[in-house]
């Protein structure tokens, strides 16, 4: 039942039944007659007027897997909880209700219970204890607890993710090891002041934790005090002070203390961080500095990092410290105050797969067109930048590029040619062009999607036959005034075309001057007075 004005519902004894769905409905009570449906498996209802809850209810059920109450006014939970039925429900989902305080004791009698989600509550005390020994996910994040103390709760061994995340939680839950093999722990947005590295000490299958958000000023600089197999911890957006962590070498102190056990330094939300110095004893796989205050960036020789994101800083200049990370795959460079560019700096990096320099102002490329070293590239993106005129010859040693993204700029010229061999994608939409001439380019047989898309081009471009073998071509938004066919049957391939909001005012009627595998031609916003009108160029 959806969107209803129903206030009950009542059941017969039905053998048949194996769910019940309610949802946007004016119901105030859950009807016992659901007790009459003994094969039931699953329960949802969402968004109605229930502000109460007998959970016995739902223990008597022999197939019954998931409760749902959601979205809605709960606001009060009762029970027995004891256990006089063996209950098979393994989802209880009481989210994004009006709850306050919940007794887990009333919870007692479900001991198949997997995960057991209160999130998004108004949750201000949990009484009793948690009991239930097969859990593997607790959610009490979005809720308003200030303190949570797990040592009167059981050990639960199956639990795997625990988040009490956006709450206002002073401290980390005393007795964290009533879950020995947790291995994820959100508890980001609260008001934790202090890392309690002896309590994670005794979690020793954690391999993330997330305490950003929360009032931290110092890190725990002894390496043995953390799990073994721990591989990140977010600390963005907390009080980190510059005596505790010089700013200057922040990356040097955290390799030293955690290095040994992440592999990812990620530093976001921080505003105050304006040097990063990683060193070369940093066994790190993963630099991402995102938010911050970055000015200068510099490597010393790392043969482990594989992966660089620098994201919405000041960085002027592009690292030329780059070149001392021969094993480095992926850079991404985004959001900076770069004006130029130097290919010359990543032809030599024999792992690179991956370029990624958009969202900056750039206005010069440079680099070489001899093929000085094996430059692995596939992927250069150079996009939403301000490039005016580029020269293609640059881009000649990445022999092995197969998508060059230049759109978003304010190309006016296009110098040299075009060259990569096995090029599959290129875009150039959204700029200023206003003629293209592809006769000088290199034939580019894998070339598949081809986009010229939002520019001011005003003819096809000479020599498609370039892209022999393309089946995608974006033309729309530019000022072309013409089909011209007689290219297009040069492609024997091509199976899209876009020409939408050209000046074009006829087209051929003729199938045979399409080619054969064409089936989307979009002429939309055009201004076509006369479509059997074949005088083409």
């Amino acid at each position: 039942m959806q969107n209803t004005g129903a206030l009950f519902f009542d059941f017969k004894p039905n053998d048949s039944i194996t769910g019940v769905l309610v949802k946007n409905a004016r119901l105030s009570i859950i009807s016992i007659t659901l007790g009459d449906l003994p094969s039931l498996e699953y329960i949802i209802l969402e968004a109605t007027d229930i502000q109460a809850m007998e959970v016995s209810l739902f223990c008597p059920f022999r197939c019954l897997k998931l409760v749902r109450v959601s979205h809605g006014k709960l606001n009060t939970i009762s029970g027995t909880g004891t256990n006089v039925h063996q209950c098979s429900l393994e989802s209880l989902k009481l989210h994004h209700n009006s709850l306050t305080a919940v007794n887990l004791n009333l919870f007692a009698p479900f001991t198949s219970l997997t995960l057991f989600d209160l999130s998004h509550n108004k949750i201000e005390v949990l009484s009793g204890r948690l009991t239930s020994p097969f859990l593997t996910s607790l959610l009490l994040n979005n809720n308003r607890l200030k303190v949570l103390n797990l040592c009167p709760w059981n050990v639960v061994r199956h639990l795997n993710v625990f988040s009490i995340a956006h709450n206002n939680i002073t401290r980390m839950p005393p007795c964290l090891d009533r879950f020995p093999n947790v291995t994820h722990l959100s508890m980001q947005f609260n008001q934790i002041d202090t890392m309690e590295v002896e309590q994670l000490a005794r979690l020793p299958n954690l391999t993330s934790i997330n305490l950003s958000f929360n009032n931290i000023a110092t890190i725990p600089v002894d390496e043995h005090l953390y799990p073994q197999n721990l591989k990140q911890i977010d600390l963005g957006g907390n009080l980190i002070k510059n005596d505790t962590v010089p700013s200057s070498h922040i990356a040097a102190e955290l390799c030293s203390t955690v290095a040994c056990f992440v592999d990812s330094l990620i530093i976001n939300d921080s505003p105050n961080v304006h040097k990063v110095h990683v060193p070369s004893t940093c066994n790190i796989s993963v630099v991402d500095l995102h938010y911050t205050g970055l000015q200068y960036l510099h490597f010393e020789q790392n043969d482990s990092i594989t992966s660089v994101l620098v994201r919405k800083n000041r960085l002027r200049i592009v690292p030329a410290t780059l070149a001392l990370l021969p094993n480095v795959r992926y850079v991404m460079l985004d959001s900076t105050e770069f004006e130029a560019i130097d290919l010359n700096l990543f032809y030599p990096l024999r792992h690179l797969k991956i370029l990624d320099v958009g969202n900056a102002k750039i206005k010069y490329v440079r680099g070489t067109s001899r093929t000085v070293s094996t430059c692995p590239l596939e992927i250069l993106k150079l996009r939403h930048n301000s490039l005016t005129i580029v020269n293609l010859n640059l881009f000649a040693p990445f022999t092995l590029l197969t998508l060059l993204d230049l759109s978003h700029n304010k190309i006016e010229v296009l110098a040299g040619r075009l060259s990569n061999p096995i090029l599959a994608s290129l875009l150039l939409n959204n700029n200023r062009l206003k003629a293209l001439d592809l006769c000088t380019w290199s034939t580019l047989r894998h070339l598949d999607a081809v986009s010229i898309a939002h520019n001011n081009v005003s003819r096809t471009p000479t020599c498609l036959n370039r892209f022999r073998n393309v089946t995608h071509i974006s033309m729309q938004f530019n000022q072309i005034d013409s089909i011209e066919v007689a290219q297009l049957l040069q492609l024997p391939n091509l199976t899209s075309l876009n020409l939408s909001n050209n000046n074009i005012t006829s087209f051929p009627v003729s199938e045979h001057q399409y080619p054969q595998a064409l089936r989307q031609l979009d002429l939309y916003g055009n201004p076509i007075s006369n479509p059997f009108n074949e005088t083409m160029r």
